[in-house]
């Protein structure tokens, strides 16, 4: 629970960067903003990586319950 609210941050930021257009080429070159401040940028990517890696901790545990599920039939 203690990430949910920082991985909501870093969704957010996911969408509000447009990254899904950098991830799909919908962009032809990665434009980078030097008016941020360093210390932003590396804050918001950290935001993004706990996003990441809540989902990917929830989905694994959602994994291992279905399978223990499957294994107790």
């Amino acid at each position: 629970m203690i990430f949910f609210i920082p991985a909501g941050a870093g969704l957010f930021l996911f969408f509000k960067n447009k990254i899904p257009d950098y991830l799909f080429f919908r962009v032809p070159f990665a434009f980078l903003d030097y008016e941020k401040a360093g210390i932003l940028v590396f804050l918001e990517n950290v935001l993004q990586l706990v996003f990441w890696g809540y989902t990917g901790t929830q989905i694994a545990a959602l994994c291992r319950y279905c399978q223990n599920k499957t294994h107790e039939e």
